[in-house]
């Protein structure tokens, strides 16, 4: 979990209930109140002037744009419309999947178009697993390439879609 530094007086009731419950390990009981909070963290560090706060989505997120700004200059900034179908056969079968090349991460949504970055759409492509064939008198009678994912490829963005996509 990301933790960021904020000045005491402008945290929020739950980001000083975090601080004091889990960075600090206070036994708190019941619901307190931000001023109640203030007086127990105070209790223990009487001169605290900033505290840990969990980082917001869109803090973190900004932290990620800060550590990976846009993907890598090798790629070739081609996209193709896809769709990734849902997996109804396993757990987090409606879940995005996620795709990495180079620890460059981006997860796809199921079921919904979108213009994938070509390098990405290989990587789908190239995702296989073995497929088992067995039966009860032989046992395993066949091993078999399958694709990992089930996808529907609608073709390359027209130059004009990349403004949209």
């Amino acid at each position: 979990m990301t933790h960021l530094e904020k000045p005491i007086e402008e945290a929020t009731r739950e980001e000083l209930y975090h601080y004091a419950k889990v960075i600090l390990n206070l036994p708190l009981q019941g619901n307190p109140g931000r001023e109640r909070l203030m007086i127990e963290i105070r209790a223990v560090e009487p001169d605290v002037t900033m505290i840990k706060v969990k980082a917001s989505e869109a803090e973190a997120k900004a932290t990620d744009k800060q550590r990976f700004p846009r993907l890598p200059q090798e790629f070739s900034g081609k996209r193709t419309w896809f769709i990734l179908h849902a997996d109804s056969n396993r757990p987090g079968g409606e879940d995005p999947h996620p795709v990495s090349i180079n620890g460059h991460c981006i997860y796809i949504p199921r079921g919904v178009r979108v213009a994938l970055p070509d390098e990405y759409l290989a990587c789908v492509e190239d995702a296989v697993e073995n497929a088992h064939d067995w039966s009860e008198k032989h046992g395993l009678t066949n091993q078999r390439p399958r694709q990992r994912l089930s996808y529907t490829i609608h073709g390359p963005l027209k130059p004009e879609e990349y403004q949209a996509a």
